[in-house]
C-alpha cells in the first residue's frame, strides 16, 4: 500500500505522515515514511524548477511502489504538485490512497518554513509552487483534510487511519 500524501510546503504533510507511522507500526504494520526533504538529502537533488520537481516526484512514486511490492506501507510525504504524477500513481501502484492536505494560503504564510511564501511574495524567492510554478491540485484525492489549525494532527490522521482500514490493510 502507497499512502500518497500530498499538498503544499507547510501543509503539515510530514507531522502527519509521522504521526501515522507510529499508528501504523503500533498495530505491528511494516510501514515506513518517505520524506520530499529527506529524500532530496539522500538523493543529493537540490534543484527546484518544474521540470527537476516533475522527475524528483517520479523517482519517489517508484520507491513507494518498491516498497509497497516488498510488503511496507509506504507514506510518502512530498509537494508533487503533478497531475501526470498522480495519474502514473494511480495507474501503476496497487493499492493507492492518496491524501491532499490543504492549508490556506494565510496560514501557510504564517507558518512560512524555509522563508518561502515571504520570499516570494517579495519577488525574492524562486521555484516557489503556487506562485511561479503552477499549482495543479488533485482532481480526484481520496481524501482532503483541511490543516488550518483548528483540528489537532492526531485527529487528522485518524481520518487516514480510517481510510486505510476502509480500503483495506494489507
Amino acid at each position: 500500500m502507497v499512502i500518497w500524501m500530498t499538498g503544499l510546503p507547510g501543509a503539515g504533510k510530514s507531522t502527519l505522515a509521522n504521526i501515522l507511522l507510529k499508528q501504523l507500526r503500533n498495530k505491528g504494520l511494516q510501514s515506513l515514511v518517505l520524506d520530499g526533504d529527506s529524500l532530496r538529502d539522500a538523493l543529493q537533488v537540490h534543484r527546484y524548477d518544474s521540470e527537476s520537481r516533475k522527475k524528483l516526484a517520479f523517482t519517489y512514486a517508484r520507491l513507494s511502489r518498491m516498497f509497497s511490492k516488498q510488503g511496507s506501507i509506504a507514506i510518502c510525504a512530498t509537494v508533487s504538485m503533478f497531475d501526470d504524477v498522480r495519474a502514473w500513481n494511480a495507474k501503476h501502484i496497487s493499492n493507492y490512497v492518496e491524501v491532499y492536505i490543504k492549508v490556506p494560503p494565510k496560514v501557510l504564510l504564517q507558518r512560512n518554513q524555509k522563508n518561502l511564501y515571504s520570499d516570494a511574495e517579495a519577488g525574492s524567492g524562486k521555484n516557489v509552487v503556487g506562485f511561479d510554478i503552477a499549482l495543479q491540485e488533485p482532481k480526484a484525492p481520496d481524501l482532503v483534510l483541511m490543516n488550518d489549525g483548528n483540528v489537532c494532527p492526531e485527529s487528522l490522521v485518524d481520518q487516514i487511519f480510517n481510510l486505510i482500514i476502509e480500503k483495506r490493510l494489507p
